[in-house]
């Protein structure tokens, strides 16, 4: 059921919070059934397939990996063309930062992936910046609650 649930979860992110809740509830009665199991919690079920967290906090961490596959040069061309490192002659705080592109209408561009994903890895705190493009970021970000 995993599987299915996280095929193209990075794109399926912004479908609204209704069908957010419909996915969780799809994943907590699979998990239910598989385990036979009516009195734990979602998070204990979720611990025991080794998730941890739930599916929306899972696919932020996606996008952060993701873009981190793109500093290792490890993504296909058209998701590379999505992130534009910012170019900048001045010496700033934060590294890898990510320019964000220009938006004509907010209601669906802000909550596009290349938008999203830049502001996003923007924001994370500079010690994990300072990691990217290196596996050790993949694990401390799984560690990250949004």
């Amino acid at each position: 059921m995993r599987a299915y649930v996280y095929y193209c979860s990075q794109i399926s992110h912004h479908c609204g919070s209704r069908n957010t809740k419909k996915i969780e509830k799809v994943q907590e009665c699979t998990l239910r059934y598989v385990y036979k199991d009516k009195t734990s919690t979602y998070h204990e079920l979720l611990q025991r397939i080794g998730l941890g967290t739930m599916l929306t906090n899972r696919r932020v961490q996606d996008m952060l990996i993701t873009i981190n596959a793109c500093f290792q040069c490890t993504t296909p061309t058209c998701i590379k063309e999505l992130v534009k490192m910012r170019n900048t002659k001045y010496n700033l705080r934060g590294n890898n930062t990510l320019s964000l592109p220009k938006v004509n209408t907010t209601k669906h561009r802000l909550n596009s992936f290349r938008y999203f994903a830049a502001k996003l890895c923007n924001s994370i705190p500079n010690e994990f910046n300072l990691k990217a493009g290196g596996l050790e970021f993949n694990k401390q970000v799984r560690n990250i609650e949004f």
